[in-house]
């Protein structure tokens, strides 16, 4: 689905930008991804 991203993607985007920002936007966005994950099964 075009909702989902690579994870090494999104590591490497952040490497452009502060790594304490980028550890809380990804904690706060992995947190986020697994609630819904909770709710609505993703297929892989």
């Amino acid at each position: 689905m075009a909702d989902e991203r690579p994870p090494s993607l999104v590591q490497l985007i952040g490497a452009y930008f502060d790594t304490g920002t980028l550890n809380k936007a990804l904690g706060s966005l992995k947190h986020s991804v697994e609630r819904l994950n909770l709710t609505t099964p993703i297929q892989d």
